[in-house]
């Protein structure tokens, strides 16, 4: 577990490197990425992924983290400040890029 982890660390920084995203963060891997964060919650983060949101907390991949589906974007208002992603802890990047993975399969 451990050494995917770091497989996929290492290529999330990768990505995170390239021009392109530097450009323009709000698309990754081909999926359009939206993140709002209010860290008045303990689930302070809000990521819109295409039109599916999930809410995720400070450490999303802990067995005590919240990473989790809420549904499609229609109806969800989001809260707090829209962030990008190079501002958001590198656990929650590579949380959003095990979502993008997973919705591939």
């Amino acid at each position: 577990m451990i050494g995917n982890a770091i497989n996929i660390l290492k290529d999330l920084i990768e990505q995170f490197n390239s021009d392109r995203i530097r450009r323009n963060s709000e698309r990754f891997m081909g999926a359009n990425v939206e993140i709002w964060e209010d860290p008045r919650f303990i689930d302070r983060y809000m990521v819109v992924i295409n039109d599916d949101v999930f809410t995720m907390s400070l450490h999303p991949l802990s067995p005590a983290g919240i990473n989790q589906y809420i549904g499609k974007r229609f109806g969800i208002r989001p809260s707090g400040k829209r962030i990008n992603l190079l501002e958001v802890p590198p656990e929650v990047r590579v949380a959003i890029l095990e979502r993008i993975r997973h919705r591939r399969v």
